[in-house]
């Protein structure tokens, strides 16, 4: 294997795209993968890159080089996929093939926290509309890790090390993989380290901003016959000390088992793949770990558990592909304090969700056109079970609340529907029109439905505010469309995108109006506690990337997004919506020697959501810089992040929870200052 199929993860950060089109499809995908080489033309409508990267803590980060990616920072271990404005569950993530849930209800082990920088070959994400084969709840977009498979007939393995001066991180793997006969095994380990506070450009300290993470796994192959494959794969993930300071607790630890079964088959009339996951997950937090808490009897600490299930089935027969899927999941939260053994409060007690869910999807050429149409049918089930307080017999409010939750039916099932269609006109070799419509539906989390006392486990909002959820709220409808030209010239290439969609019962937070959960609030300091409700929203706007050849050695690229959210049935704006944001980098490449230079940054965002009393934040503009020499075996990086070591604010990046610290309680956690960074990659 050749050392560059790693680099997409190694090297990738801040990167933008050509595309080719020779054999153009109406559904595209971004692929995050590659060589810092210069681009070239790829097969179907996947994206090459030129990188640019710095080591990073989270391979969430690599989605800031996507058209319409974000990324919704809590910590540097906790970050949250956003795309064109929906975020969180709404975007169906898989990480070698399995779509799982996390341990914790604050998505501090949101799905690309279990994806491993060594190991993943590509991130692939579909570029504005998500066929309906490419996820279960797509509203928000599908998102793929790719990882690096057994191989047979090669041998070969990989050592990484990677250093960034600003908070001492570090990065060290190793990856082999021994192939025989119709056999192979792929071992892996990895450990990522933040070893003191970063700091911004001001020079303050973000506290806390540690971290300590380690994955291992295993794969073996094993090729039946010609025509029949099975992997087996196990993967554990051991997450210790690690900050959130945009929430108000720490990871104490995530201690999680993947264990996957998975098979290909090809026959005369097509295809088969199927796979079967299952996993456990052990979480614990603190507010009083890696930050100060005002009083002994304010400590709170959050055992949560779960375990997961993901199965499926799909059949591809020339123009058509079909398949089945199922995805079950249960979740305990249990809240204590570790300085009195008499609190306890059950979060989330035995709380169930499972879908099944089947598709089929067709696709024709009709000359210069290609028309590709889906439909995907989807049964939620949910239930939880009983819960209960230790401040009930005391409390009357707290009481009144948990009754009125275990009296109440907490079962419900809905159905859901999605209808798609996608159009793509080939005019020439170097232009096509492509167009996009869809209804797709989707369903609130479990944390909107089962929070039955006012908390803050809103599956990583980090707004600052409690809530009570609904277990009666209806799936959400989004009526969405998409459309824009791929232009592949000789020396230009562009692809911009405008988008629309209107999204009925929208999940959003609404003032409570129960009088004692709002005592309850504001017995726990929230004056203006919200509820989930079904409300109505839009989101549209744009986003782009492009490229031009100055010269043989040289290319300057460009990608920028700008998406806009509003509540429709009020006068607001959807909470935690990226502003104008891209980047510009000149790219230089001769032999094995690649540099970049990059300003990224972003607008103000002053189109905030007043309910969520969100903060506005100013526009920023940073300078990085990169120098890579590769060769088959050797991989030579370093760079200097931020290079003015200019204090900025990222809209994404959260508002600081952490008392008597440098940066204030309050306000928006700064950007990271100057890094200094290196990076070697080994391969034979």
């Amino acid at each position: 294997m050749r050392l560059n199929v790693l680099s997409g993860l190694l090297i990738s950060m801040y990167a933008v795209s050509g595309a080719s089109w020779a054999d153009a499809d109406p559904i595209e995908v971004i692929v995050v993968k590659g060589q810092v080489a210069k681009q070239t033309r790829v097969d179907s409508d996947s994206v090459a890159t030129p990188n640019y990267a710095v080591p990073t803590s989270d391979l969430a980060d690599l989605l800031k080089s996507i058209p319409g990616a974000n990324v919704n920072a809590n910590g540097p271990v906790s970050k949250i996929a956003q795309y064109r404005g929906l975020y969180g569950d709404k975007i169906a993530t898989s990480v070698d093939g399995l779509s799982l849930a996390g341990a914790g209800p604050n998505a501090m082990d949101a799905p690309l926290s279990y994806g491993s920088q060594l190991t993943t070959e590509s991130i692939e994400m579909t570029r504005g509309i998500a066929p309906v084969s490419s996820g279960i709840d797509t509203i928000g977009g599908s998102l793929k890790v790719n990882t690096i498979g057994p191989e047979i007939e090669h041998n070969f393995s990989h050592l990484l090390g990677q250093y960034s001066a600003n908070g001492n991180q570090s990065q060290l793997g190793a990856l082999t993989n021994i192939g025989w006969k119709s056999q192979a095994l792929l071992l892996h380990v990895e450990q990522n380290k933040g070893n003191s506070e970063v700091e911004d450009g001001a020079g303050r300290e973000i506290v806390p901003s540690v971290y300590d993470k380690q994955q291992f796994g295993i794969k073996y192959l094993n090729q039946i016959t010609q025509n029949h494959q099975i992997t087996l794969s196990y993967q554990g993930v051991n997450t210790g000390d690690s900050a959130s300071p945009a929430l108000p607790m720490d990871i104490d630890f995530i201690d999680t088992d993947r264990v996957k079964a998975a098979g290909e088959s090809e026959f005369d009339w097509g295809q088969m793949n199927w796979h079967i996951g299952w996993q456990n997950a052990r979480h614990g937090m603190s507010n009083s770990l890696l930050r100060p808490v005002k009083s002994p009897m304010m400590a709170r600490y959050n055992r949560a558990d779960s375990t997961g299930i993901d199965a499926a089935i799909a059949f591809e027969l020339e123009q058509w592909q079909f398949g089945l899927d199922y995805q079950q999941s249960i979740h305990d939260s249990l809240i204590t304090n570790p300085n009195n053994p008499m609190m306890v409060v059950d979060n989330f007690k035995d709380v169930e969700s499972q879908v099944i869910s089947a598709y089929g999807q067709w696709h024709e050429d009709f000359g210069a056109n290609t028309l590709k149409l889906g439909v995907r049918g989807k049964q939620y089930n949910f239930d939880a079970g009983d819960v209960s307080h230790s401040m009930a017999m005391m409390n009357p409010n707290i009481k009144y609340l948990m009754d009125k939750f275990n009296a109440q039916d907490k079962s419900t099932s809905q159905f859901g529907v999605d209808l798609v269609a996608q159009w793509l006109y080939k005019q020439s070799d170097t232009v096509n029109w492509r167009a996009s419509v869809a209804r797709k539906q989707s369903s609130p989390s479990y944390q909107q439905r089962y929070l039955w006392v006012p908390m803050q486990a809103t599956g990583g909002l980090a707004d600052g505010r409690t809530y009570i959820g609904d277990v009666d709220l209806d799936l959400e409808t989004a009526y969405q469309t998409d459309f824009g030209f791929d232009y592949l010239g000789d020396k230009l290439t562009i692809s911009p995108r405008v988008f629309w969609q209107k999204i009925d019962g929208y999940v959003q937070g609404v003032p409570l109006t129960d009088m004692k959960a709002k005592m309850v609030a504001k017995m726990m300091g929230d004056d203006d506690p919200l509820m989930f409700a079904n409300t109505d929203a839009k989101l549209y706007g744009m986003d782009m990337d492009a490229s031009y050849d100055l010269h043989e050695n040289w290319r300057l690229t460009m990608n920028a997004t700008y998406t806009r959210g509003e509540r429709t049935d009020t006068d607001d704006n959807l909470y935690r919506v990226a502003p104008l944001s891209g980047q510009v980098a000149l790219n230089w490449q001769q032999n094995a020697w690649r540099s970049q230079l990059v300003l990224r940054g972003a607008a103000k965002q002053d189109k905030i959501s007043n309910i969520q009393k969100e903060q506005t934040s100013a526009g920023y503009g940073v300078v990085d810089i990169l120098t890579a020499y590769e060769n088959d075996n050797w991989l030579l990086k370093a760079g200097i992040s931020n290079l003015l070591d200019k204090e900025y604010a990222d809209h994404l990046g959260g508002i600081n929870r952490v008392m008597g610290q440098e940066i204030a309680q309050g306000e928006r956690l700064p950007g990271y200052g100057r890094q200094i960074w290196a990076s070697v990659l080994i391969s034979w």
